[in-house]
């Protein structure tokens, strides 16, 4: 083992002399060259350029990616404003169909007043026609009643005629006159009894028919004016009879009216349409 370490020794400083011998001839040689000096900055140079194309390499992918950035966001802008001019056409449709149904239910609101109050009218109408025939049914109870006293009056007429009659010369056959006269006397009595009871009968008969027909004339007035009422409604709302709202009128072409103002059909000889 001893005999080892002595003879690797000078081995060891031999390699040592000899690598710094080398070294030392590489820094002489450096000292001395040019190109050995500048060597160094080319490097530094280098060195620079790697950081700085390291550095737009970065930048580069950056402003690539805010450009990707800014496609995606452009696209996305132009798709909400797509979205949105579909939203406002949708809106203005939606405003539309609103003001179509608001006049729908204007119109139809208008046309349930013209026609309750058309109903009231006719109701009104119908009421009064009975009881203006109720009223004539008690002017004719009214009239029997007349007719009813006129005959118990020509009755007592009658009978003071034939004792006026009995007067004069019985003819023959007949009873004697003051039999007669007493009998028709009796007669008499009795029919204007009759007769008082049945003028209590034309009075209360006449009261009643008046009445009643005050009745109706009052109820067919008020029947009119609630025509009348309605027929204004329907004029102020251009509101035809069926409660629909009136057609404008057209105006006819001129080319169908010859000079003396008729029509082209009429100018053919055929019979003009009947409106209704």
């Amino acid at each position: 083992m001893n005999q080892f370490l002595v003879t690797t020794k000078p081995i060891v400083a031999l390699l040592a002399g000899a690598f710094l011998s080398v070294m030392s001839a590489r820094a002489a040689e450096t000292a001395e060259s040019p190109d050995a000096r500048e060597k160094p900055l080319v490097l530094l140079e280098s060195v620079k350029k790697r950081d700085l194309d390291s550095q737009l390499a970065v930048k580069q992918t950056e402003l690539q990616r805010l450009n990707e950035d800014m496609l995606k966001r452009q696209k996305e802008q132009e798709s909400l404003q797509q979205s949105m001019d579909s939203i406002a056409i949708a809106v203005a449709e939606s405003n539309d169909l609103l003001e179509q149904y608001l006049a729908r239910k204007k119109y139809l609101v208008r046309a349930l007043e013209l026609t309750s109050q058309r109903i009231e009218a006719e109701r009104l109408k119908v009421d009064g026609l009975k009881t203006l025939s109720d009223a004539q049914g008690k002017q004719r109870d009214h009239i029997a009643k007349q007719y009813e006293s006129t005959t118990i009056r020509s009755n007592i007429e009658g009978a003071n005629f034939r004792i006026l009659s009995q007067k004069q010369a019985p003819a023959e056959g007949e009873p004697a006159p003051k039999d007669m006269a007493a009998k028709l006397l009796s007669e008499i009595a009795d029919l204007k009894k009759k007769l008082d009871h049945s003028e209590r009968n034309v009075s209360s008969a006449a009261k009643l028919a008046r009445d009643s027909m005050a009745a109706a004339s009052e109820k067919l007035v008020q029947a009119d004016n609630a025509a009348a009422k309605a027929k204004k409604t329907a004029q102020d709302w251009s509101l035809n009879e069926n409660a629909e709202p009136v057609a404008e009128k057209i105006e006819p072409d001129p080319q169908s009216i010859n000079p003396k103002g008729d029509s082209a059909v009429e100018k053919k000889g055929e019979a003009p349409e009947k409106k209704p």
